[in-house]
């Protein structure tokens, strides 16, 4: 509770050479102090209420005193010789923190029964919107609403029309759909059963019903002929025929060619040998006593690594495609002559080895003699295979005449027998 302030008279106050004396004016009447009462604890603060960095005023205030005003005799004149009196000049806020900070005085006034307290009815709102503290605060009048809840509720208004238009078409509006009967799924035919022709008919004779006549026995003592053998039938080969040999000295005319000779004239060079003699013996038949390996028309050939013999220079050799141990001499036309190489047993005899290995020839059909290297030689009867033969192997020399209708080149061929031999 405050004590009445003691009023205090006005005092003479001499102002500045030249100014006027100021009347004494009459103090108020002194106002009644306010009854206090006790601060209520602070609710929590709202979210829209101003937050606790503004002070808040007191709920009871110390009575105004008045301040004497200045004797009426006093007269303000600006050009009288004294200065102007001076205007104090107040800041913008100046006003709301008296307002904020100026006691009032209040009186009580009794609260029925149940009656909220309203803590805030001493701030003046109105003072602080006008200087505009709320708005720098973050804060709005009671009066101005945000546009946020009208959005919200036109867009739930929105939503909910539109949820109601579509329930209201789909019970009422929407047509009801039609039930068919359900149709069964059939396969469409294919193209090709339904372009199968039919085979036409074709009726069968009736075959002639032959009735066999009974089988009578022979009487006793009659000779029954046996049937004929019936024997398988065998593919017909085509041995060649003998070649043209125009002077008939044993060359060929082919073979003619090979050697350089005339094939008019038996004894070529006319050294008195007839051109056969002079090749069995090793000699050149174009040439007087020139041999035959020194002869441009024949070289030396090897073969199978350790063998060698002489052979015409336009014959090529190559080794068979599949077996590594036959060789093929192509002589430039449709027959060649095959070299094969075989291993025997020291211990097994040529018989032995024959049946073993060519079991479609018989031993016994072979003409046998010795070449002129020292081997012993088997010939089939038709002078187109010969066999050599040594402890350890067998050469089988072959005139295939692939086709061809003629033996173009036996002499040759007897030639390569009879010279072939280990190389030196």
């Amino acid at each position: 509770m405050f004590d009445p302030p003691q009023s205090k008279a006005p005092a003479n106050q001499s102002g500045k050479p030249g100014s006027a004396p100021v009347a004494p004016q009459k103090p108020p009447s002194p106002t009644p102090p306010a009854v206090s009462r006790p601060t209520p604890p602070a609710p929590s603060r709202p979210m829209n209420q101003v937050p606790s960095a503004i002070p808040k005023p007191a709920p009871v205030a110390p009575p105004v005193v008045s301040k004497p005003a200045p004797p009426a005799s006093a007269p303000r004149s600006l050009g009288e010789g004294g200065a102007a009196p001076k205007v104090e000049v107040k800041p913008p806020f100046a006003k709301l923190e008296s307002d904020l900070s100026a006691p009032k005085v209040e009186t009580t006034k009794p609260k029925g029964a149940g009656e909220i307290e309203d803590i805030f009815s001493d701030v003046n709102l109105g003072s602080m919107e006008k200087s505009g503290a709320i708005k720098g605060l973050g804060m709005e009048p009671a009066g101005q609403k945000s546009l946020l809840k009208p959005a919200l509720i036109g867009l739930g208004a929105v939503v909910i029309l539109t949820v109601a238009g579509f329930l209201v078409w789909f019970l009422l509006i929407r047509p009801e759909p039609s039930l068919a009967p359900a149709v069964p799924f059939a396969p469409a035919p294919s193209t090709e059963e339904m372009v199968v022709e039919q085979p036409p008919v074709v009726e069968v004779a009736e075959e002639p019903v032959v009735e066999t006549p009974p089988v009578t026995e022979p009487p006793e003592g009659t000779q029954v002929p046996l049937p004929e053998s019936i024997t398988p039938s065998v593919p017909v080969v085509v041995q060649p025929v003998a070649a043209s040999d125009m002077d008939n000295d044993g060359l060929t005319d082919a073979e003619e060619v090979i050697f350089g000779t005339n094939a008019n004239v038996t004894d070529s060079d006319g050294d008195g040998y007839s051109d056969l003699t002079e090749i069995q013996s090793g000699y050149d038949p174009s040439a007087p006593g020139a041999r035959l390996v020194d002869s441009t028309h024949f070289r030396k050939q090897v073969l199978g690594e350790v063998w060698e013999t002489l052979l015409p220079t336009t014959w090529l050799v190559r080794l068979d495609e599949v077996f590594s141990n036959i060789y093929k001499i192509d002589t430039g036309a449709l027959a060649f002559i095959s070299v094969k190489f075989s291993a025997k047993p020291a211990e097994m005899i040529f018989a032995d080895w024959l049946t073993a290995n060519e079991p479609m020839i018989v031993p016994a059909s072979l003409d046998n003699f010795t070449a002129k290297s020292g081997y012993a030689a088997a010939q089939t009867s038709d002078h187109l295979t010969t066999f050599l033969t040594t402890d350890t192997s067998v050469i089988t020399l072959s005139y295939v005449s692939n086709g061809a209708a003629a033996l173009d080149f036996p002499l040759i061929y007897d030639f390569l027998v009879q010279n072939l031999n280990l190389a030196k």
